[in-house]
């Protein structure tokens, strides 16, 4: 009795009850609901057997020997007569007399029958005795059927009613405690999500994959990431390219690759019940070992000229930045950890400070750029690729290769392209120069405009020698150029064209342009760091 009453904890349940200890733990709840589950389908059990009518007499022949008890019945056989009338008809019901057990050799004993009589819608009962059967095996019987009575239930079956409240109730109280012990059973356990907005860059010999965190991190937290390699799409091997300790950050750079081969990655998210799903893929071609042109090193991956025409700077992806001219350096992200890689940056509008965006859509301000806030921390569908101020510097839009744009401080929301289809991934955008549209670029050089930003062309459709990699907005708004990674540079409307390095043999490809304010003409930047100038200054490189 002890060891059951300290199974059920009913010690814990009586403090509880009179206050003197808190609501007893799971294990005693899971203990005493087992038992009271076990107790109500007793109760039903019992409930239903005493509602079901008793079954008929057996009778038992088994060959018994001598001396042993003999169980034999007598069962008369009914009759039903029925008199046509103008009264109702007489039914005679013979009622069998119970069975009963005596030993071989000994006098039999009479056995009392009942018989009832239903006659005229009045009942007579009638009582008398019927002699014992003093056989050893049960008499032949015949048996005269009456007529069956529509819906009538067999005998010695009972059928439950969904207007029996007592089954009602116990049916009701079995299901709802089988509901409450499944509510109470913990979730099973779930790996986490695959990685969003998984990113790929160019380095030399090596590829920085770069990811933001799964939507759901699974029933357990997110241990870190594993990061994939193959040079065939989903051809990536078993073991991951970081070893067996996952990557904490979002960012990984794969090295010993080789030039000019084409590399594909995918990451899973790790917790301590498993792996994700592999994230979507991604791919990237390396470069050969080079040395980089000016103070940072590469890859280069953006620039921004100041309003004036007198000065530009350039980023890489870990967040350095280098001025050139009368540009003043403001600051850098290089000193801090990043989850991802820096991706662009832009001037604020007198130039005297400027932003920098990285693919997981965090943003950093220096000199008198004001932070209006970032994606950092949010589930990405898509990595981001660039960053465009409004006229006043209080806002800014930011956008990803999907096309999603997300707005910060004054910019408003035109539109985007998230969601859509997209025969290639956006690489740029420009905001319109009143500030109430913009234009999204493609890689394969489709333009996308919203607000009052009108469209000019484009190089969607029409085969390129090299991906398109960025866009700037001409003077005036009134046109726009784009610029492949070759140094090809295509020009609309009012944008004229000042030349490009597509004839050119270039020691990196280029990732993007800024334009010179003053005199109209463009800068491109590559990824080693190398500056072209076209009708604009050269202040130097690097």
């Amino acid at each position: 009795m002890k060891s059951w009453s300290e199974g059920l904890h009913l010690k814990q349940w009586l403090q509880w009850l009179v206050g003197d200890a808190p609501f007893p733990d799971g294990r005693s709840r899971t203990a005493l609901a087992s038992v009271v589950l076990l107790a109500v389908a007793v109760a039903a059990a019992v409930t239903l057997s005493l509602q079901a009518p008793p079954s008929p007499a057996t009778t038992t022949d088994g060959g018994a020997t001598p001396g042993s008890p003999v169980v034999s019945a007598t069962t008369p056989t009914p009759s039903t007569s029925t008199t046509a009338s103008s009264q109702p008809a007489s039914t005679v019901t013979s009622v069998p007399a119970a069975a009963t057990t005596s030993p071989a050799g000994t006098k039999a004993q009479r056995h009392h029958a009942t018989s009832t009589v239903r006659s005229g819608g009045r009942t007579r009962v009638h009582h008398g005795t019927a002699p014992a059967s003093r056989s050893r095996s049960a008499p032949a019987t015949s048996t005269t059927v009456p007529p069956p009575r529509p819906n009538a239930t067999p005998s010695g079956v009972t059928v439950a009613s969904s207007t029996d409240p007592a089954a009602s109730t116990i049916a009701a109280a079995i299901v709802a405690g089988a509901q409450a012990q499944v509510a109470s059973d913990p979730p099973a356990p779930t790996p986490p999500d695959p990685p969003t907005a998984v990113r790929a860059g160019i380095g030399h010999d090596s590829s920085r994959v770069s990811w933001s965190p799964p939507s759901s991190g699974g029933s357990q937290p997110v241990a870190g990431y594993n990061v994939y390699a193959a040079t065939s799409p989903g051809g990536e091997a078993i073991a991951p390219v970081n070893g067996t300790v996952p990557v904490t950050g979002h960012s990984w750079v794969v090295t010993g690759l080789t030039a000019g081969t084409a590399y594909f990655f995918d990451v899973r998210a790790v917790n301590a019940v498993g792996l994700s799903a592999p994230s979507t893929e991604v791919s990237s071609t390396p470069t050969s070992a080079r040395q980089a042109v000016g103070s940072i090193a590469s890859p280069v991956t953006g620039a921004a000229s100041a309003p004036h025409g007198a000065g530009y700077w350039s980023v890489n992806e870990e967040g350095a930045v280098s001025a050139h001219g009368f540009a003043v350096a403001y600051g850098s992200a290089a000193g801090l950890k990043l989850d991802a890689p820096i991706v662009a940056m832009a001037s604020t509008p007198d130039g005297h400070g400027y932003w920098l965006v990285a693919s997981d859509g965090g943003v950093f301000a220096f000199g008198d750029a004001v932070f209006h806030g970032g994606m950092a921390g949010q589930t990405l569908n898509a990595p981001v690729v660039g960053i465009s101020p409004t006229p006043d510097g209080q806002g800014y839009w930011l956008v990803a290769s999907d096309g999603g744009v997300f707005t910060f401080g004054d910019a408003t929301f035109y539109g985007g392209t998230g969601g859509q289809h997209l025969t290639a991934p956006v690489v740029g955008m420009s905001a319109a120069p009143g500030g109430q549209g913009y234009w999204l670029v493609a890689s394969d050089g489709g333009v996308f405009t919203f607000g009052d930003a009108t469209f000019y062309g484009g190089t969607g459709g029409q085969h390129l020698t090299a991906p398109v990699v960025g866009m700037s907005a001409a003077p005036g708004g009134q046109g726009y150029w784009l610029v492949a990674s070759d140094g090809g540079v295509f020009a609309f409307g009012s944008a004229a064209f000042h030349g490009g390095a597509g004839q050119a043999t270039l020691s990196a490809p280029m990732v993007g342009m800024t334009v010179d304010q003053a005199t109209g003409g463009y800068w491109l930047v590559g990824w080693d760091g190398g500056i072209f100038s076209y009708d604009a200054p050269f202040l130097g490189a690097g």
